[in-house]
């Protein structure tokens, strides 16, 4: 049984949605409080937090706490990270605040190996979600695509966190909005970014079909 919940995987993934939803279940989950721009804090026990950037610490969070990484279509993700200027364009700079724009730069230096908005957000994605299979095999290690939940799932995960949740699991979770901290409108990649073929997409198309997505430059 596990004493603490942490969602992580890249930024727009859809973490901060679910959040909101195990703390509707009784897991009380928040985001990016425990794991912020300003670096780990003291996670308390029975509680969660969903943060992407919670990736490069999840080799030194204790095995009592579950950590979940999520991930939804690729696609999506990265077109929503460029919309939302989370993509880091220039390098690690000491001299700045410590916000997730420089945790990324940091964590990610391949993000400097490349030219375009389109390269970055490809090596983000991959190199991000690397970061988090470091700890994949571990008993508290936990690989979840947004796009499948179901009830049942939710509630073999509440029992692993020691929450008994009755009949009314089905109904909190088909209520609850798929599009939470994800984007509502369909996204589309910013104004002159243009996705072509290179490196970087082809180890981002690659990780996205060992996650059972299927991505193309159309999409």
């Amino acid at each position: 049984m596990f004493n603490r919940l942490v969602f992580t995987g890249t930024g727009r993934s859809g973490t901060k949605s679910s959040a909101q939803l195990f703390t509707k279940l009784g897991f009380k989950t928040t985001h990016q409080e425990v794991y912020s721009g300003e670096g780990p804090k003291l996670h308390p026990e029975r509680t969660g937090d969903s943060s992407g950037l919670a990736a490069p610490f999840v080799t030194k969070i204790h095995h009592e706490t579950l950590v979940i990484h999520q991930v939804r279509d690729p696609m999506k993700t990265i077109k929503s990270l460029l919309r939302n200027n989370h993509v880091p364009q220039n390098p690690y700079n000491p001299k700045r605040p410590w916000d997730g724009k420089q945790i990324y730069a940091f964590f990610c230096p391949r993000l400097q190996e490349v030219e375009t908005k389109f390269e970055r957000a490809c090596v983000l994605w991959t190199d991000w979600n690397q970061r988090v299979e470091a700890i994949k095999g571990q008993e508290n290690y936990r690989f979840q695509r947004l796009e499948d939940y179901t009830p049942e799932i939710l509630e073999e995960i509440l029992t692993s966190l020691g929450v008994n949740w009755g009949p009314r699991l089905a109904d909190v979770f088909h209520k609850h909005p798929k599009d939470v901290g994800t984007d509502r409108k369909a996204a589309r990649f910013p104004k002159g970014v243009i996705p072509f073929d290179c490196q970087a997409w082809r180890e981002f198309k690659v990780k996205a079909v060992q996650y059972g997505y299927s991505v193309s430059l159309d999409s």
